[in-house]
């Protein structure tokens, strides 16, 4: 199973920050059900969010951006996203002035802009936050969440990408890993998940654990 979210009913998955800085990693598998517009898949953010690390898909490309009160930087990798069909999103954070983004795999764009998000303290999966307010919702389904306190390498990103688990990765790094199988828990910190406005099981992408 995966959960299920309905971009119309503003549905996530929500809990306190497991990272609030660099360096970090964050990695899911997202199955969207159209390519039209942005769909969040994660976000690390502030309050309001007006700072933050952001995971999204954009059409057929996957793009993250780092924000922070000054400006952001984006990079992004077309991927040839599909509508009902699982793909792999990864986000590694190397330094205020490097960071990375890998889509099923391969490498895309790399950053070495500085940019250093503060007062990072909340952590949602399928969506976005601003203002207060709820943004740029997922339309589809969302499984295999993890965060690391590290940057991953290309290895282990490849070895995620091909449906290796994510506690089988840097375990020691670990700091964040909800599967989204049935149960709403971080099975990294053994907190659970706030389920907002209703998301639902679903199908599961294949993993090996």
């Amino acid at each position: 199973m995966s959960y299920a979210f309905a971009g119309a009913s503003n549905q996530y998955l929500t809990c306190a920050a497991p990272v609030t800085g660099n360096p970090m990693t964050m990695a899911a598998w997202f199955r969207p059900d159209n390519v039209t517009g942005n769909k969040t898949i994660l976000t690390l953010g502030t309050g309001d969010n007006a700072q933050r690390y952001w995971l999204y898909n954009s059409g057929t490309t996957i793009v993250y951006e780092a924000r922070d009160s000054v400006s952001f930087s984006q990079i992004s990798i077309a991927s040839n996203v599909q509508a009902n069909t699982w793909h792999h999103a990864c986000a590694v954070e190397i330094a205020v002035a490097g960071r990375r983004i890998y889509g099923n795999g391969t490498l895309g764009s790399t950053s070495s802009a500085v940019r250093n998000p503060t007062s990072v303290d909340e952590f949602y999966i399928g969506i976005d936050r601003l203002n207060s307010g709820f943004q740029l919702p997922m339309t589809g389904q969302i499984a295999e969440v993890g965060v690391w306190n590290t940057a991953l390498t290309i290895d282990d990103v490849r070895s995620l990408s091909q449906g290796i688990a994510c506690r089988l990765v840097r375990p020691q790094n670990l700091v964040f890993y909800a599967p989204l199988i049935r149960d709403l828990n971080d099975l990294a910190r053994g907190v659970a998940l706030t389920n907002g406005n209703g998301a639902t099981v679903q199908i599961h992408p294949r993993i090996y654990s």
